[in-house]
């Protein structure tokens, strides 16, 4: 068949197939009342401030993996490969599947892993939209969602693109505050774009959090079946238990380092976790001894704790990597995996890698009286967690 005789639509699709976009299906409708592709049109890019951790930048995709569902017409998500992480030991970007299963992602959004959306030939996008946020959010007095064009200086400049083939035929600055949803009416001034990206889209919010669509969403980012069994196996063998949901065993979140420096008012002492855990172990409705760490704790700290709790009768363990053969942040899915699934979890105030197993407890199941605890400062008030409780 000869390009002359496809159908407008057909064509279009074929030209773009064979240059910038292999995500547009050269199988479209020859039928006059469809004017789209059978697959996305839009293949959307973001990337977030390098700043940001690996939690932070997990709760990024939900905000702008809902607002690409909630699109009449959903875009193609290019999953942006983990890089440039803080406290993480310099590496090759690492693809999602590293961590996550792919493919139940793409049960809720279209989504692709970034280079595979790459041709050969590198990927030419037509906008990059370096976002920044807005001088001051509540002018007026009144926070409300918009979005303004501003001089390049403006803006963090970007030239990351992960080592890829990838360019950029125009760029814009672009003040933005509000949900992620706003930023598909930014796009939708250039309609002819078909491939698109967002620098900072931390400042993105989220459009339908705590409700039902976000947990829809939430419940689709799944870890790699091979980190589950490594988890698992890890729970047999150090926890005695072979259950996914186990009832012998506590679990802690203990985050230190520059999170407790720089939260001196929030964060416990040594002295004051061995005491609060303790605490927790012999409540009559608990009764557990036997205690699982998860911490980015230096030696020191870890053996001092570690002494205080076996001090107090307890038995302490922690999920070692060494000798194990994994790429940097796999060890801390694992502890998040191992913490999801004990019979009671502390964690650590406002702590996005706490935020991450509260989630996946709900998800399973848990009661909530046994999920959202945290470890109080030594002295001052200690703010109860905020329960976002599951919604079917």
């Amino acid at each position: 068949m000869s390009l002359m005789s496809i159908t407008r639509h057909g064509l279009v699709c074929s030209i773009l197939a064979l240059t910038v976009l292999p995500f547009c299906s050269t199988d479209c409708s020859n039928d006059d009342q469809h004017d789209s592709c059978s697959r996305p049109e839009l293949l959307l890019l973001y990337d977030v401030s390098p700043h940001e951790g690996f939690n932070l930048r997990r709760d990024v995709y939900l905000r702008v993996a809902v607002a690409s569902h909630l699109q009449a017409h959903p875009p193609l998500l290019a999953l942006p490969p983990f890089s440039r992480i803080p406290h993480w030991r310099p590496q090759p970007p690492l693809s999602w599947k590293h961590f996550f299963q792919v493919d139940r992602l793409k049960e809720y959004t279209p989504v692709t892993e970034l280079q595979d959306a790459i041709p050969t030939t590198g990927l030419v996008l037509d906008r990059l939209y370096r976002l920044t946020h807005f001088e001051d959010a509540f002018e007026g007095g009144r926070f409300v969602d918009k979005f303004e064009l501003r001089n390049s200086s403006a803006c963090r400049s970007y030239t990351h693109f992960w080592g890829l083939n990838i360019r950029f035929r125009n760029e814009q600055c672009v003040a933005f505050q509000g949900s992620a949803s706003k930023i598909f009416e930014l796009i939708a001034q250039h309609p002819k774009d078909r491939a698109v990206m967002i620098t900072d889209a931390e400042i993105l919010l989220h459009d339908e959090y705590g409700t039902a669509e976000y947990w829809s969403a939430r419940k689709s980012v799944q870890f790699s079946e091979k980190l589950i069994q490594a988890a698992s196996v890890f729970i047999t063998d150090k926890l005695d238990c072979d259950e996914v949901k186990c009832f012998n065993f506590i679990s802690m979140h203990w985050r230190r380092g520059d999170f407790a420096r720089g939260r001196p008012n929030q964060v416990p002492s040594v002295a004051s976790t061995a005491k609060q855990i303790t605490a927790v172990a012999v409540k009559p409705e608990i009764n557990l001894k036997l205690i699982f760490i998860a911490t980015d704790a230096d030696e020191r700290e870890y053996l001092e704790l570690e002494n205080s709790l076996m001090d107090s009768g307890l038995s302490v363990v922690r999920f070692n990597p060494e000798n194990m053969h994994y790429v940097e942040g796999v060890a801390a899915i694992i502890d998040q995996i191992i913490c999801s699934r004990a019979a009671y979890f502390v964690g650590t105030h406002e702590s996005t890698f706490t935020f991450r197993i509260q989630e996946e407890r709900e998800i399973m199941g848990f009661d909530s009286s046994t999920t959202f605890n945290r470890l109080c400062p030594d002295t001052g008030p200690c703010e109860r967690p905020s329960r976002w409780k599951i919604v079917q």
